[in-house]
């Protein structure tokens, strides 16, 4: 091993394995409460499945983002082999854009600042190829490096794309927040608001076809989220809009602890279908509430009591930042990632890529002969193998030589995901310049899916892409393949899209990204592999970072518990 290149200390209170988010959150809180940190990552770049894309990563997607870690070599008798985890699997681009030189020319120069035409001529001819062939992620990272230094006359179109592989909202009223203010990481950020809740209202017998896309059978409609909103809408009527109004009332007064109390255990754990029907709701504002705010395929599928208390809350969080509930940061769920890392950098712990942890030593050296991780080997880039103490390992690697669950006890525990490149919005309604960011919920019975699907547009706003073009983010649990799941999903929205008369209405997407992202933790043993090893869930399927903050939580007060008012009053 060799000794400290870097001149490492010998021990820590915390190694981190991983720049994830929830690592990033557990490293800065350890750093805040004035722990000694060590936050590694086995790549060159920051966020891992909460990293971001440019464009030509995108092309090099199929070889990018499979990761093939061999077992590592040499390992001690004592120590327990490690591997990074391999979270993503079936990549598919679809790029009709790039397969023809003659549009591939034309997106460069509509929306790129015009390279000369022997640069583009290049791309396509030596560049777009190797890309596109490459076998691995090492491969692709050489042909980004000469692209860039031969062709840097295209960084700049390639760098105007910054596009997240886990999309995420920051709920108004939420953990989330709570903690980004409070410990003031908001220096770090810019934040937008999510503009339009979309959703989709189905077509009713009798109802004029002329309002929906030929053969759809239903069609988009911007949700109103506030009074305003509910007044100059026309989708719902003037009757609907009262009995909309009085419904809001009712759940402003139903909130109030004295009315819950008042309340019998049957008209609170009754479904919340028959609470609508007392309501006198129409199918239309049922579906607005069921599909837009509790995001769930019927109302009979959750109770009154949990339906009220996440309407409340919906309500709660209009007007706290904006008059919408929804937030995103202005570079992405990436930059969260960003400004956690630099927020625990400040409060001094230390940072270095490329190092890849080979295998942990365990040893029975806790009271009653506790199993506990007494220090990891690494294998660093440039300064090769090293041996580091701990207190605590956080990670999110796996443990191929440990025997956990049999394959027949597993189940797929996976999303399906799909990322799309358009000149058109999901949505003909567009609002003013810059305001394209919408949230989508499509239940399985509208849209002929076998789960529910969620979806995300967003544009120049939040720098995902240049101005003019739109990327529309997909995904829901995995049956299938990525492609077998959201391709039909995506056909049939782009289908409904109504509102235009322009004869391109149904524009095919540029390119598509479909891929399957693994949500199996890392380690799913009966009996833990020693106490102070804290493991790191993948991204689960939710659209804010509640399920993130709980287990960041969770993991910091374990080992930490005397430090519990860190996260109280972090500041």
């Amino acid at each position: 091993m060799a000794q400290n290149p870097l001149d490492l200390e010998k021990r820590y209170d915390v190694i981190v394995t991983s720049s994830d988010l929830t690592s990033s959150l557990v490293a800065a809180a350890v750093s805040r409460a004035g722990k000694k940190v060590l936050h590694l990552d086995p790549y060159d770049r920051y966020g891992q499945e909460w990293a971001a894309l440019k464009l030509f990563d995108v092309i090099a997607a199929p070889a990018l983002l499979i990761k093939e870690h061999p077992l590592p070599e040499n390992v001690p008798v004592d120590c327990v082999a490690t591997t990074p985890p391999s979270l993503i699997s079936n990549v598919h681009l679809e790029a009709p854009v790039f397969e023809d030189a003659t549009t591939g020319k034309a997106f460069l120069t509509d929306f790129g600042r015009t390279p000369p035409d022997d640069v583009i001529d290049r791309f396509f001819n030596e560049f777009y190829p190797k890309l596109k062939q490459a076998k691995s992620s090492t491969e692709v990272k050489e042909v980004l490096t000469m692209l860039k230094e031969e062709l840097s006359s295209l960084n700049a179109f390639d760098n105007s794309f910054s596009i997240d592989l886990t999309p995420r909202f920051i709920f108004s009223i939420g953990e989330m927040v709570d903690i980004l203010i409070r410990s003031n990481v908001t220096r770090y950020l810019e934040f937008r608001k999510i503009a339009r809740i979309l959703t989709p209202l189905a077509k009713r017998e009798g109802e004029e076809s002329n309002n929906f896309a030929p053969g759809s059978t239903f069609k988009l409609i911007n949700v109103p989220c506030v009074r305003k909103d509910v007044f100059m809408s026309k989708t719902i009527s003037l009757i609907e809009k009262r009995l909309l109004m009085l419904f809001l009332d009712f759940i402003k007064n139903a909130s109030s602890t004295k009315a819950t109390s008042e309340k019998t255990v049957p008209e609170l754990t009754q479904p919340f279908s028959e609470c609508l029907a007392e309501q006198k709701m129409t199918p239309k504002l049922c579906d607005l509430l069921v599909h837009s705010v509790l995001m769930v395929e019927r109302s009979d599928l959750i109770n009154t009591s949990e339906a009220l208390a996440k309407i409340g809350r919906f309500m709660s969080a209009i007007g706290r930042f904006a008059d919408r509930p929804y937030l995103i940061p202005t570079y992405g769920t990436d930059d969260l990632v960003q400004a956690f890392c630099r927020y625990s950098a400040i409060y001094g712990a230390t940072y270095c890529l490329n190092s890849v942890v080979q295998s942990l030593k365990i040893d029975d050296q806790g009271e009653g002969g506790k199993k506990l991780v007494s220090s990891v080997n690494l294998m660093m880039e440039r300064e090769g193998a090293i041996s580091v103490e701990c207190d605590h390992l956080v990670t999110n690697y796996q443990f191929p030589t440990v025997s956990q669950q049999s394959p027949s006890e597993k189940s797929l525990q996976a999303l399906s995901r799909a990322i799309v490149c358009s000149r058109q919005s999901i949505c003909a309604d567009g609002l003013a310049e810059y305001e394209n960011t919408s949230v989508l919920y499509l239940p399985p019975e509208m849209v002929g899916s076998r789960s529910a699907v969620y979806v995300f547009e967003t544009d120049k706003s939040t720098n995902a892409c240049p101005k003019g073009l739109y990327i529309q983010f997909f995904w829901c649990d995995a049956t299938l393949t990525a492609v077998e799941d959201l391709k039909p999903v995506i056909e049939k929205l782009y289908s409904a899209r109504v509102g235009t008369d322009s004869e391109d209405s149904c524009e095919p997407p540029l390119w598509s990204l479909y891929f399957t992202q693994s949500t199996e933790k890392p380690y799913s043993g009966t009996q833990p592999l020693a106490e102070n090893l804290h493991h790191i869930s993948p991204p689960v399927n939710e659209l804010d970072f509640e399920a993130v903050v709980a287990e960041a939580k969770a993991i910091f007060e374990k080992m930490y518990p005397e430090e519990k008012r860190t996260l109280e009053s972090w500041s």
